[in-house]
């Protein structure tokens, strides 16, 4: 795709609340042409079948918006690790966009993953195309402190296998007894 490192946005638009109602679909799309940037959407299968379905929404995708088939985990992770932004619906993305520590703007009117609002690096703007152009143009959070371990120190692994040797010392010890 002859993709530079943060010169790109990452889009995915796959929730029923936004494909499955065309002015939804249709004011993203105008929001994330508006906005000028260059915009990677790795295409979800329900949002490729509205698109396809229905002309108007296809008028509204503008040039700067380049659509790609659905890509692996790996791949993913690499455009996210690459992009200067993130703009989801997704939920699991918004957390992946924390630990990766880019700037996330989020296409709905609420998260589960309010803490990353409350930190300043994740913005609600809905479906409305001026938040969304506002956002992608006017959200710099690089100055927060994603230092602060919102989920975790990222020990845990070790933590669970300090517990599971403590049980296993421990059962050793009363079967020899």
């Amino acid at each position: 795709m002859n993709l530079k490192p943060k010169e790109y946005i990452l889009c995915t638009i796959h929730r029923a609340s936004n494909t499955d109602n065309i002015i939804n679909l249709k004011n993203i799309f105008i929001g994330l042409t508006d906005s000028k940037e260059i915009v990677i959407l790795p295409i979800h299968p329900r949002t490729k079948k509205i698109i396809n379905q229905d002309k108007s929404i296809k008028k509204s995708i503008g040039k700067n918006i380049n659509i790609i088939e659905p890509v692996g985990y790996f791949d993913m992770i690499c455009l996210e690790l690459n992009t200067k932004k993130i703009v989801t619906d997704s939920g699991g993305i918004q957390k992946e966009a924390y630990f990766n520590k880019i700037p996330c703007i989020t296409l709905r009117e609420n998260t589960e993953w309010v803490e990353t609002i409350e930190q300043g690096v994740n913005q609600l703007v809905g479906v409305d195309p001026g938040k969304i152009k506002e956002s992608i143009s006017n959200f710099y959070p690089q100055e927060q402190d994603y230092s602060k371990q919102l989920y975790g120190d990222g020990k845990t692994s070790e933590k669970i296998v300090k517990i599971l040797n403590q049980c296993h010392f421990e059962r050793s010890e009363a079967i020899s007894k």
